[in-house]
């Protein structure tokens, strides 16, 4: 039934004329701000997400411009209504691919942008030859259909000194807190 739906929410999308994009080194500035703008949409509370920081943006700009000539960084734009309804960053290194994080308006729920994009990435994932590819953190009922096994993730994270040191450290702990009491309830 997942895929039936999946292949039956694509078919509306084509439909309604919608289209998937990446980004390119021309629209990357204006792809950035959209994505970041439907993700912190689906997350207003400070520190329910680490993309709320203050130099977010102009560090994915960065990384973008400097990851787009290989192919490692690919935003995935879904068009609908001649706007972005949702927005998928996925980061390669090597054989192996990582859907880092996504967003998207609400209002179109019923397309499942997410879990498109998704699909979308993982076709072009496979186009381009990666071995694995990490959906992300969370276990998510979608991840769990989609998934062919799972791994172990250790993960470290550096916040380097300065002013915004002790309440970067805040935001983090309160993240953690939030995510650790909902995936207790």
């Amino acid at each position: 039934n997942f895929r039936q739906d999946t292949r039956r929410r694509r078919k509306k999308i084509e439909a309604g004329g919608g289209e998937f994009r990446l980004t390119t080194s021309a629209t990357l500035d204006r792809d950035v701000a959209e994505f970041l703008r439907l993700h912190r949409r689906r997350h207003p509370d400070p520190g329910e997400t680490v993309l709320d920081g203050e130099n977010v943006d102009s560090m994915l700009v960065e990384v973008g411009a400097a990851l787009l000539p290989s192919e490692r960084f690919r935003l995935y734009n879904l068009e609908l209504d001649g706007r972005t309804v949702a927005a998928h960053l996925v980061l390669v290194a090597g054989s192996r691919a990582l859907a880092w994080n996504s967003g998207f308006d609400d209002a179109y729920r019923s397309y499942a942008p997410p879990i498109q994009c998704l699909v979308q990435s993982l076709y072009d994932s496979a186009e381009h030859g990666e071995r694995m590819i990490d959906l992300g953190e969370g276990d998510q009922h979608y991840k769990q259909r989609m998934a062919t096994g799972e791994e172990a993730r250790c993960e470290r994270l550096m916040i380097p000194p300065g002013r915004a040191q002790r309440l970067d450290l805040l935001r983090l702990r309160a993240s953690e807190l939030r995510h650790r009491l909902g995936s207790a309830g």
